[in-house]
């Protein structure tokens, strides 16, 4: 599908969307991962990393 007809996509939905770029995305899935039920962590695997303060 082509960017310019995913853009019309909610406007013509009954179900409200709200259409994201990949940065947008990253930043949701990192923010809210805890939260996310085990089948959708399998989905995306990530491991917490801690990082010395400067």
């Amino acid at each position: 599908m082509r960017q310019a007809q995913a853009a019309k996509l909610p406007d013509r939905s009954s179900i409200p969307v709200t259409l994201i770029d990949l940065e947008r995305l990253s930043e949701l899935v990192v923010q809210y991962y805890e939260a996310f039920r085990p089948a959708a962590k399998v989905l995306i695997p990530l491991e917490r990393l801690y990082w010395p303060a400067s």
